[in-house]
């Protein structure tokens, strides 16, 4: 949509190229709406992150850009900066951590029931798409084995899911047998 009016301004000749700046959020992003503007219009539009802004800013007001923090390039040092913020916050505010898993343990999931779908077909491919993960990151088969397994995680409960059976079943015929939990 934005890049469908900056290519606007720009054939109706309201704004010149150079007047223009598209701002996205992701550098990915930016990227595609630089090539999009670029491809209509066959002039290119200057097109950056709101990060990408902002670093400018300080270059010009200050004289210099400032270094960048390492988890502003690198996503494990990102991520490693997420989990200390949460564990120092989660360990000062009990209620924000409570409520935190409640979030996380329902926001991801939208049940529907089997009865919803024409067929059992149609309801298991409905269930196979949802990637249903478990706030151990578990990849399971159902509601009720996301609810289970959260219900155990919440408790701390350690728990497997579908482990190998520790006895064998040989001459069933039968894949090898792995319980839910």
């Amino acid at each position: 949509m934005i890049t469908a009016k900056a290519a606007y301004l720009m054939k109706a000749g309201i704004r010149k190229p150079e007047e223009i700046l598209l701002l996205a959020f992701a550098r990915g992003a930016a990227q595609e709406m630089s090539a999009r503007i670029e491809e209509r219009c066959g002039a290119p539009v200057e097109v950056k992150t709101f990060h990408a802004l902002a670093y400018h800013i300080i270059g010009v007001v200050d004289g210099s850009k400032p270094a960048l923090a390492p988890h502003a390039t690198d996503d494990v040092a990102f991520l490693a900066l997420i989990r200390k913020i949460l564990k120092d916050l989660f360990g000062a505010q009990p209620a924000v951590y409570r409520a935190t898993i409640d979030w996380f343990a329902q926001f991801f999931v939208v049940p529907q029931s089997p009865w919803d779908f024409k067929t059992k077909d149609a309801y298991y491919t409905y269930i196979e798409k949802q990637d249903l993960r478990t706030l151990q990151g578990e990849q399971v088969k159902s509601y009720e084995e996301l609810l289970i397994a959260n219900w155990l995680y919440e408790k701390g409960i350690a728990y497997a899911y579908e482990p190998l059976y520790e006895l064998p079943l040989k001459g069933t015929g039968r894949r090898i047998y792995t319980p839910d939990f």
